[in-house]
């Protein structure tokens, strides 16, 4: 019984018959400023992504969401989630956002993104009935911040 759970949970790792099509543009930066003592933006985005070909019979949802990621020196590198979305089935997996704006606040404790490259990158999670949790990274996006705010 023990091998048949364990093969169970391991098919699940090799179900992914083809890779699905994303395509992440950035498109607008909405604003940038300084505010008490932190930098922050809002951006536009569009994203299309069709992840139907993630679910099978062991996927129960998929959690999307798209980052910004950045390095900014003697720190290191800055990741923070700028969207997301839970897709509950395969209906729903094909996604088509336009002029998208960032969910979430995206600040930096600091004054050092100014004239830094910002990229954004999709992601997902299949969080499948059993088995191993899986995050995949597919599509990006990059832009670089002004030297001024506004």
């Amino acid at each position: 019984m023990g091998l048949l759970i364990l093969a169970n949970s391991l098919s699940g790792l090799y179900l992914d018959h083809e890779e699905p099509k994303v395509d992440l543009q950035f498109k607008e930066l909405v604003r940038f400023n300084k505010h008490d003592g932190e930098d922050n933006y809002l951006i536009q985005f569009d994203l299309k992504a069709d992840l139907r070909p993630c679910f099978n019979w062991n996927v129960k949802q998929l959690f999307v969401y798209v980052t910004a990621e950045y390095e900014i020196p003697n720190r290191g590198e800055s990741k923070t989630v700028v969207w997301d979305h839970i897709i509950k089935s395969e209906e729903e997996a094909n996604l088509v956002l336009v002029d998208q704006r960032n969910k979430y606040y995206t600040t930096d404790y600091g004054t050092e993104l100014r004239d830094q490259k910002i990229t954004l990158k999709f992601n997902w999670n299949v969080m499948g009935w059993n088995g191993f949790l899986r995050t995949k990274t597919e599509g990006e996006s990059s832009f670089t911040l002004p030297k001024t705010y506004y």
